[in-house]
């Protein structure tokens, strides 16, 4: 089964728009080679926690997802979050926000990460 391969890098909701109630990924700016299921990682960081398993449930259908994918999207969770916040430091709208952030994911997905618990479908997303 495939699992890596050229991957979209930055499916967001403003990298989506709609057409005759498909969804399209455009910019296409951040395409790399990795595990495809980084480009489900990505997403999830922006869907809440019970809506993440109709996601990934529709996606499974077109791509086949392999055994133990929700520790593999968690791994893959943790890594992009901890390189958003990377990517942050230094700029300067990211002082007050990024402490905050960081504070809560230590709290919710992290703590829990390290802890061998589960996290992609409970808790309370980063933004609420």
């Amino acid at each position: 089964k495939l699992t890596w391969g050229v991957l979209h890098g930055d499916i967001v909701p403003p990298n989506i728009v709609f057409a005759d109630g498909t969804a399209h990924p455009i910019d296409f700016g951040a395409c790399g080679f990795g595990p495809f299921l980084t480009d489900l990682a990505i997403t999830c960081t922006f869907i809440h926690p019970t809506a993440r398993q109709q996601y990934i449930d529709w996606y499974g259908e077109h791509f086949p997802l392999p055994n133990e994918y929700a520790a593999q999207i968690e791994a893959l969770f943790i890594s992009l979050v901890l390189i958003g916040m990377r990517n942050a430091l230094g700029m300067p709208e990211s002082k007050q926000e990024l402490p905050t952030h960081a504070k809560k994911c230590a709290s919710r997905e992290f703590g829990r990460y390290v802890n061998g618990e589960g996290f992609l479908f409970t808790g309370t997303p980063c933004w609420e």
